[in-house]
């Protein structure tokens, strides 16, 4: 039954996985043109090279940023968690469902003295940070492009609107008080506090740092957009232009699907640029996203053979665990 669970799972990442890259093809207009990319790997190599650098160094920054969100007791390595993440980023690429921050905080776990469930609370504060620097970024662009030029209608958004959205972390920790509350077994009311616990670990005396960090790591994401899209002639976007493919693509990529994303990325992506009114743009989208796919994959599976704690048969059983509880 776990296993067919799982099945389940991959099969719809893999419907949509599909879906989006025939849709993405289909739109495309016959213009995939590889052998021209290719080409212009090799020419400017050296914008792909300052690329894949900067995307090492926002791991190491997310790997100091991660460590400001456990509590100040535990004794944590940074090194480990830069493994630990790009061991995440791999399992995402290669695995038709994303289990990447299940798998690594299994391994962060054997590393410390935390629970798993402790460790995905940490990893709940993470996307939220995420979350809400991507909104910043939206706000930015919104505020620059106008809601006119995006075609973003307002009219819902009214005082009950906005006391509603103010609500839903009010009814999130409501909700988790009521869970605790529940006759739920004393491993389940465990698991529950713990994963609270990690989410609310995060160091507020080191806010600022994190706030740094988090702004870097997002600056460095929109910057890649720009050193990419320098490699096209065709291409003159701003970097405001970037930021909203950033933007738009982050979104989708919450998607709940496998193999880095792949399809949903490049119709989003798709969408934007042809909002811009730029043409000839599939070679450019196909590299913005294989850029991070490679890196994130080979470096992933480094560490992923690497690292002592791991092997397939340990996250076969780990992860039919998991979806069990």
């Amino acid at each position: 039954m776990k296993t067919i669970k799982i099945i389940i799972h991959s099969l719809i990442s893999l419907m949509i996985t599909i879906s989006s890259i025939l849709f993405f093809i289909n739109n495309s207009g016959g213009e995939l043109t590889f052998n021209e990319l290719i080409s212009l790997i090799f020419t400017k190599w050296y914008y792909l090279f300052f690329a894949c650098l900067l995307l090492i160094i926002s791991v190491y920054l997310r790997a100091h940023r991660w460590k400001y969100l456990f509590n100040s007791n535990t004794e944590l390595k940074v090194q480990s968690l830069f493994q630990s993440q790009f061991i995440g980023y791999f399992i995402n690429c290669v695995s038709p469902i994303r289990i990447g921050d299940i798998i690594r905080s299994y391994v962060v776990a054997k590393n410390t003295n935390k629970k798993t469930s402790y460790i995905i609370g940490t990893i709940a504060m993470e996307r939220f940070l995420d979350t809400i620097t991507i909104l910043f970024g939206g706000l930015i662009v919104l505020f620059y492009y106008g809601t006119d030029y995006l075609e973003i209608k307002l009219q819902f958004i009214s005082i009950p609107f906005l006391l509603c959205l103010l609500g839903i972390p009010i009814l999130g920790y409501l909700l988790y008080r009521l869970l605790l509350k529940l006759s739920f077994p004393n491993s389940i009311n465990n698991i529950f506090k713990n994963i609270w616990d990690g989410f609310s670990a995060i160091q507020f005396n080191h806010k600022t740092a994190i706030i740094l960090y988090s702004i870097l790591i997002w600056s460095i994401y929109c910057i890649n957009v720009y050193l990419i899209q320098s490699m096209f002639i065709q291409f003159q976007l701003s970097i405001f232009d970037c930021l909203l493919i950033l933007v738009t693509s982050s979104f989708m990529l919450m998607i709940p699907v496998g193999f880095g994303g792949l399809g949903v990325f490049h119709i989003g992506v798709q969408g934007i640029l042809n909002k811009l009114g730029i043409q000839d743009y599939n070679n450019f989208i196909i590299l913005l996203h294989l850029y991070s796919l490679i890196m994130y994959t080979l470096y992933g599976a480094y560490f992923f053979f690497t690292e002592k704690t791991l092997n397939l048969k340990t996250l076969y059983s780990y992860l039919v665990g998991h979806q069990s509880n």
